[in-house]
């Protein structure tokens, strides 16, 4: 009875079939703002995200951005395009004291300033920015540690960098966790200077944990639940983006952000009423 697709490359291959098959809910739903890969294929990509758009009945979006990127501005002003919150099990991030001591006692992490960011290695979320950022906060604040949360394909060139500018011994390569609510509480300044992003979850997840963010002016202003995060923009350098992260090392206190997230429609009880309804709405 329905076909949920999030993919613009093959959706048209995949809603296509659907419709063929007497399918009658086909969903598109996008989840970015641009193609990440070999631009040489963009205009090819082009052309099958918008045939994509053809066999659709309905448009999902995970954030306007996301939206206008795939289905085009007009159907967002014609509110065409339902935009689905990227729900989270808020209760688990709630911002716990015991659990941030007990991680930082076994990272050793002591009273160091940490700044922490959780994500793929890839281009797009610009680690090489990142530690650029930190090492100039090491030149003002050598108690700072830095701890990614992710692995991927850029991983090893990020290695050898941080290792070029001696910062080996002060940032922490985790790989990929999965209690990253864990790491959240042990962090104090979520670092997301992503080129772009759909959405950005995990700035909501952040958020939940009473942590300050600093992001990107990639990063949709739709994850702005909370007065934590802020948005920089990348052409400001990193010393401007060192000098704003370091005006939180003197710490500050974590407060329970969950009714906040919760009210702002982020908790996934909420994403997944609305799918339920949603699908059966046609049986």
């Amino acid at each position: 009875n329905v076909v949920h697709c999030h993919s613009p490359i093959t959706g048209h291959f995949v809603l296509h079939r659907a419709m063929k098959s007497g399918i009658p809910i086909r969903i598109l739903h996008s989840r970015t703002t641009q193609f990440n890969s070999d631009s040489s294929f963009i205009p090819i990509r082009n052309y099958l995200k918008k045939l994509s758009t053809i066999y659709a009945t309905d448009y999902f979006a995970c954030s306007k951005e996301a939206g206008t990127w795939l289905f085009g501005e007009k159907a967002i002003l014609d509110k065409k395009v339902k935009i689905i919150d990227n729900g989270i099990e808020a209760e688990n991030f709630i911002f716990n004291n015991n659990t941030r001591m007990k991680l930082r006692e076994k990272l050793k992490l002591n009273n160091n300033f940490v700044i922490g960011n959780v994500g793929r290695f890839s281009t797009v979320k610009n680690h090489s920015f990142m530690i650029d950022i930190f090492n100039e906060i090491c030149k003002l604040n050598k108690n700072s540690i830095l701890m990614l949360l992710g692995d991927g394909p850029t991983e090893e060139n990020i290695k050898a960098k941080v290792n070029e500018l001696n910062l080996g011994d002060k940032v922490l390569f985790l790989g990929r966790q999965t209690e990253v609510e864990k790491y959240l509480q042990a962090m104090d300044v979520f670092l997301f200077p992503s080129q772009f992003e759909g959405f950005g979850t995990v700035a909501i997840e952040a958020q939940t944990a009473g942590l300050r963010c600093v992001v990107s002016d990639g990063v949709p202003f739709s994850v702005d639940v909370t007065d934590l995060i802020e948005h920089l923009p990348l052409s400001i350098g990193p010393e401007k983006w060192a000098d704003n992260i370091l005006q939180y090392s003197k710490g500050y206190k974590r407060n329970n952000m969950y009714e906040e997230i919760v009210r702002a429609g982020f908790d996934v009880k909420s994403s997944i009423k609305f799918l339920e309804k949603f699908y059966l709405s046609d049986l």
